[in-house]
């Protein structure tokens, strides 16, 4: 049973749900999203309910539209950076 407190836990959301997040993050209404990124209403709905799968240009757009990082949208994982690292100390040697 998980509780509150219980370390790890991380909800795991489909694509579908992603577009929904995204779209909402931006707060645009499906019909908005469908007019900044030229895709057609009924296409987003049909990718929020899950009844079809996007191209991965469609996501693309999406992203593009919505201001989420497309490697998020497409995969649901933090991008993978090489952003700042901390420097390896260095060998210290005794003599």
């Amino acid at each position: 049973m998980n509780t509150l407190y219980s370390p790890g836990a991380i909800p795991v959301f489909e694509l579908r749900h992603r577009v929904r997040l995204a779209r909402e993050h931006a707060s645009l209404s499906q019909g908005e999203l469908a007019e900044v990124s030229g895709l057609s209403r009924p296409g987003i709905a049909k990718i929020e309910q899950g009844s079809t799968k996007p191209r991965r240009t469609t996501l693309l757009l999406i992203a593009l539209a919505t201001g989420v990082d497309s490697y998020w949208l497409e995969t649901g994982e933090s991008p993978k950076t090489n952003a700042f690292r901390a420097p390896h100390p260095p060998n210290e040697h005794t003599s």
